[in-house]
Protein backbone atom coordinates (compact mmCIF):
# COMPACT_ATOMS: atom_id res chain seq x y z
CA UNK A 1 0.00 0.00 0.00
CA UNK A 2 1.71 3.22 -1.12
CA UNK A 3 1.39 6.16 1.24
CA UNK A 4 0.60 9.62 -0.10
CA UNK A 5 4.22 10.68 0.44
CA UNK A 6 5.73 7.71 -1.41
CA UNK A 7 3.16 7.93 -4.20
CA UNK A 8 3.93 11.63 -4.68
CA UNK A 9 7.63 10.79 -4.92
CA UNK A 10 6.94 8.04 -7.45
CA UNK A 11 4.87 10.35 -9.64
CA UNK A 12 7.47 13.14 -9.47
CA UNK A 13 10.38 10.85 -10.39
CA UNK A 14 8.51 9.14 -13.24
CA UNK A 15 7.57 12.55 -14.65
CA UNK A 16 11.17 13.74 -14.32
CA UNK A 17 12.49 10.70 -16.19
CA UNK A 18 9.87 10.58 -18.93
CA UNK A 19 10.17 14.29 -19.66
CA UNK A 20 13.98 14.03 -19.67
CA UNK A 21 14.11 16.92 -17.21
CA UNK A 22 17.29 15.85 -15.40
CA UNK A 23 18.39 13.86 -12.37
CA UNK A 24 15.84 12.60 -9.83
CA UNK A 25 16.80 12.42 -6.14
CA UNK A 26 15.02 10.49 -3.38
CA UNK A 27 16.21 10.96 0.19
CA UNK A 28 15.03 10.10 3.66
CA UNK A 29 15.97 8.38 6.90
CA UNK A 30 16.55 4.64 7.12
CA UNK A 31 13.53 2.36 6.91
CA UNK A 32 11.16 4.74 5.09
CA UNK A 33 10.96 2.78 1.84
CA UNK A 34 13.65 4.23 -0.44
CA UNK A 35 14.84 0.84 -1.67
CA UNK A 36 11.29 -0.33 -2.27
CA UNK A 37 10.56 2.85 -4.21
CA UNK A 38 13.68 2.26 -6.34
CA UNK A 39 12.44 -1.23 -7.12
CA UNK A 40 8.97 0.06 -8.03
CA UNK A 41 10.44 2.76 -10.29
CA UNK A 42 12.72 0.31 -12.07
CA UNK A 43 9.86 -2.13 -12.61
CA UNK A 44 7.50 0.60 -13.86
CA UNK A 45 9.96 2.11 -16.33
CA UNK A 46 11.70 -1.00 -17.64
CA UNK A 47 9.25 -1.35 -20.54
CA UNK A 48 10.42 1.99 -21.96
CA UNK A 49 14.03 2.14 -20.75
CA UNK A 50 16.83 -0.36 -20.45
CA UNK A 51 16.95 -0.27 -16.68
CA UNK A 52 19.94 -0.86 -14.43
CA UNK A 53 19.42 -0.85 -10.68
CA UNK A 54 22.52 -0.65 -8.49
CA UNK A 55 21.52 -1.61 -4.97
CA UNK A 56 24.63 -0.22 -3.32
CA UNK A 57 26.60 2.93 -4.04
CA UNK A 58 29.64 1.82 -2.05
CA UNK A 59 32.09 2.02 -4.92
CA UNK A 60 35.28 4.04 -4.84
CA UNK A 61 36.33 4.23 -8.49
CA UNK A 62 34.90 5.00 -11.90
CA UNK A 63 36.05 1.58 -13.06
CA UNK A 64 34.06 -0.15 -10.30
CA UNK A 65 30.94 1.84 -11.25
CA UNK A 66 31.24 0.97 -14.94
CA UNK A 67 31.90 -2.68 -14.10
CA UNK A 68 28.80 -2.78 -11.90
CA UNK A 69 26.62 -1.34 -14.67
CA UNK A 70 27.97 -3.77 -17.29
CA UNK A 71 27.57 -6.68 -14.86
CA UNK A 72 23.90 -5.74 -14.40
CA UNK A 73 23.53 -5.68 -18.18
CA UNK A 74 25.28 -9.07 -18.45
CA UNK A 75 27.90 -7.56 -20.71
CA UNK A 76 31.51 -8.89 -20.46
CA UNK A 77 33.67 -6.51 -18.44
CA UNK A 78 36.64 -8.50 -17.14
CA UNK A 79 40.10 -7.53 -18.39
CA UNK A 80 38.80 -4.19 -19.72
CA UNK A 81 40.40 -0.94 -18.62
CA UNK A 82 38.35 2.13 -17.70
CA UNK A 83 38.20 3.56 -21.23
CA UNK A 84 37.21 0.20 -22.70
CA UNK A 85 34.50 -0.22 -20.05
CA UNK A 86 33.06 3.15 -20.95
CA UNK A 87 33.07 2.31 -24.65
CA UNK A 88 31.40 -1.04 -23.94
CA UNK A 89 28.63 0.76 -22.05
CA UNK A 90 28.14 3.31 -24.84
CA UNK A 91 28.03 0.51 -27.39
CA UNK A 92 25.30 -1.17 -25.33
CA UNK A 93 23.23 2.03 -25.41
CA UNK A 94 23.73 2.40 -29.15
CA UNK A 95 22.42 -1.13 -29.66
CA UNK A 96 19.09 -0.34 -28.00
CA UNK A 97 15.99 -0.71 -30.12
CA UNK A 98 14.69 2.52 -31.71
CA UNK A 99 11.59 2.36 -29.48
CA UNK A 100 13.72 2.52 -26.33
CA UNK A 101 14.13 5.86 -24.61
CA UNK A 102 17.67 5.07 -23.53
CA UNK A 103 19.12 3.67 -20.34
CA UNK A 104 17.84 4.36 -16.83
CA UNK A 105 20.33 4.07 -13.96
CA UNK A 106 18.76 3.74 -10.50
CA UNK A 107 21.37 3.92 -7.73
CA UNK A 108 20.44 3.11 -4.14
CA UNK A 109 22.60 4.02 -1.14
CA UNK A 110 24.00 6.84 -3.28
CA UNK A 111 25.27 8.84 -0.31
CA UNK A 112 28.12 6.32 -0.08
CA UNK A 113 29.48 7.08 -3.56
CA UNK A 114 32.84 8.78 -4.00
CA UNK A 115 32.50 12.26 -5.49
CA UNK A 116 34.29 11.10 -8.66
CA UNK A 117 31.40 8.75 -9.36
CA UNK A 118 28.92 11.62 -9.33
CA UNK A 119 31.09 13.24 -11.97
CA UNK A 120 31.07 10.05 -14.05
CA UNK A 121 27.27 9.90 -13.82
CA UNK A 122 27.07 13.56 -14.82
CA UNK A 123 29.09 12.88 -17.94
CA UNK A 124 26.83 9.94 -18.84
CA UNK A 125 23.75 12.11 -18.31
CA UNK A 126 25.18 14.72 -20.69
CA UNK A 127 25.21 12.29 -23.64
CA UNK A 128 22.41 13.18 -26.04
CA UNK A 129 21.12 11.51 -29.21
CA UNK A 130 18.49 13.10 -31.43
CA UNK A 131 17.75 15.69 -28.76
CA UNK A 132 17.16 13.19 -25.97
CA UNK A 133 19.53 12.09 -23.18
CA UNK A 134 20.88 8.57 -23.61
CA UNK A 135 21.07 8.09 -19.83
CA UNK A 136 18.49 8.99 -17.18
CA UNK A 137 19.52 9.00 -13.51
CA UNK A 138 17.66 8.37 -10.27
CA UNK A 139 19.63 8.41 -7.01
CA UNK A 140 18.35 7.40 -3.59
CA UNK A 141 20.07 7.81 -0.25
CA UNK A 142 19.75 8.81 3.37
CA UNK A 143 19.58 12.39 4.58
CA UNK A 144 23.35 12.82 4.20
CA UNK A 145 22.93 12.60 0.41
CA UNK A 146 21.47 16.12 0.34
CA UNK A 147 24.42 17.41 2.35
CA UNK A 148 26.89 15.74 -0.02
CA UNK A 149 25.25 17.33 -3.03
CA UNK A 150 25.89 20.81 -1.63
CA UNK A 151 29.66 20.30 -1.86
CA UNK A 152 31.43 22.63 -4.27
CA UNK A 153 32.92 19.66 -6.11
CA UNK A 154 29.42 18.52 -7.06
CA UNK A 155 28.07 21.86 -8.27
CA UNK A 156 27.93 20.73 -11.90
CA UNK A 157 26.05 17.57 -10.91
CA UNK A 158 23.64 19.41 -8.61
CA UNK A 159 22.71 21.79 -11.40
CA UNK A 160 21.28 18.79 -13.28
CA UNK A 161 18.90 17.81 -10.47
CA UNK A 162 15.32 18.35 -11.61
CA UNK A 163 13.33 16.52 -8.91
CA UNK A 164 14.06 16.23 -5.18
CA UNK A 165 11.76 13.97 -3.17
CA UNK A 166 11.90 13.53 0.59
CA UNK A 167 10.32 10.49 2.23
CA UNK A 168 8.75 11.12 5.63
CA UNK A 169 7.54 8.78 8.41
CA UNK A 170 3.92 7.68 8.34
CA UNK A 171 1.31 9.56 10.31
CA UNK A 172 -0.88 7.71 12.81
CA UNK A 173 -3.75 7.17 10.34
CA UNK A 174 -1.27 6.03 7.67
CA UNK A 175 0.24 3.58 10.15
CA UNK A 176 -3.20 2.12 10.78
CA UNK A 177 -3.88 1.86 7.04
CA UNK A 178 -0.47 0.29 6.48
CA UNK A 179 -1.10 -2.41 9.09
CA UNK A 180 -4.56 -3.10 7.66
CA UNK A 181 -3.17 -3.41 4.13
CA UNK A 182 -0.40 -5.77 5.20
CA UNK A 183 -2.89 -8.04 6.99
CA UNK A 184 -5.42 -7.84 4.18
CA UNK A 185 -2.73 -9.08 1.79
CA UNK A 186 -2.61 -12.19 3.99
CA UNK A 187 -6.39 -12.56 3.92
CA UNK A 188 -6.92 -11.28 7.46
CA UNK A 189 -9.22 -8.52 8.72
CA UNK A 190 -6.95 -6.31 10.82
CA UNK A 191 -9.67 -5.22 13.26
CA UNK A 192 -10.00 -8.80 14.42
CA UNK A 193 -6.34 -8.86 15.53
CA UNK A 194 -5.06 -5.33 16.24
CA UNK A 195 -7.13 -3.13 18.51
CA UNK A 196 -6.93 0.64 18.05
CA UNK A 197 -4.89 0.87 21.26
CA UNK A 198 -2.47 -1.69 19.82
CA UNK A 199 -2.11 0.42 16.66
CA UNK A 200 -1.43 3.45 18.85
CA UNK A 201 1.31 1.51 20.63
CA UNK A 202 2.88 0.43 17.32
CA UNK A 203 2.83 4.01 16.08
CA UNK A 204 4.45 5.35 19.25
CA UNK A 205 7.29 2.87 19.29
CA UNK A 206 7.94 2.95 15.52
CA UNK A 207 7.48 6.70 15.07
CA UNK A 208 5.89 5.86 11.74
CA UNK A 209 8.89 4.09 10.19
CA UNK A 210 7.56 1.25 7.99
CA UNK A 211 10.51 -1.06 8.62
CA UNK A 212 10.05 -0.82 12.38
CA UNK A 213 6.27 -1.17 12.04
CA UNK A 214 6.88 -4.46 10.24
CA UNK A 215 9.31 -5.68 12.90
CA UNK A 216 7.12 -4.70 15.86
CA UNK A 217 3.95 -6.20 14.39
CA UNK A 218 5.71 -9.40 13.35
CA UNK A 219 7.21 -9.88 16.81
CA UNK A 220 3.90 -9.02 18.51
CA UNK A 221 2.03 -11.56 16.36
CA UNK A 222 4.60 -14.23 17.17
CA UNK A 223 4.31 -13.58 20.93
CA UNK A 224 0.50 -13.52 20.67
CA UNK A 225 0.54 -16.87 18.90
CA UNK A 226 2.80 -18.40 21.51
CA UNK A 227 0.61 -16.98 24.27
CA UNK A 228 -2.64 -18.17 22.70
CA UNK A 229 -3.99 -14.64 22.20
CA UNK A 230 -6.34 -13.91 19.31
CA UNK A 231 -6.45 -10.12 19.68
CA UNK A 232 -3.67 -7.67 20.43
CA UNK A 233 -4.09 -4.82 22.88
CA UNK A 234 -1.54 -2.11 23.64
CA UNK A 235 0.04 -4.09 26.49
Amino acid sequence: MPTANIEAARVAIVRCVERAEGVGIVSGAAGLGKSLLCEVLARELQARYQTVRLTCGRMNSRKALLQSILFSLRVPFRSLDESELRLALLEQVNLLAPASRGMLLVVDDAQAMHWRLFDELRMLASLVREGRPQFSLVLAGDTSLDERLTHARLTAFSQRIAARCYLAPLQRDETSSYIRAQLAASGVHSGAIFSETAVDAVYRVSEGTPRIINQVCDHALLLASLGGLRRLEAA
